[in-house]
């Protein structure tokens, strides 16, 4: 693990939900969502079509995904959406054909 205990990926570092009745869920189309308190949307990781629901996994290495449950795809990850904290495994890519990149983005 790490030590000290550290944040390493955060949805909402913007607008931080305080609420303790706050909640991280799965649509019924299969995106991940943090509601807060009142159910209100604070944070999604955007449209999906998981044809029949779907999971979250927390991987060994620290990779939050989201898998749809017939076909076992991967709809979303965290690897994907990297922070300021590189952790064993998370992969720094740069796509030449489509120019998309992951990078770690400092917190100011």
């Amino acid at each position: 693990g790490i030590t000290p205990r550290t944040v390493v990926w955060v949805a909402n570092r913007e607008n931080p939900v305080t609420d303790p009745t706050a909640n991280l869920t799965i649509s019924t189309n299969g995106s991940l969502l943090l509601l807060d308190g009142k159910r209100g949307i604070v944070w999604s990781a955007g449209e999906t079509s998981a044809s029949n629901g779907s999971r979250a996994e927390l991987s060994d290495i620290g990779n939050l995904i989201v898998k749809d449950n017939v076909s076992g795809r991967t709809i979303w990850d965290s690897f994907e959406h990297l922070g300021d904290t590189l952790l064993p495994l998370s992969p720094l890519t740069y796509n030449i054909a489509t120019g998309e990149k992951r990078v770690l983005t400092s917190w100011k």
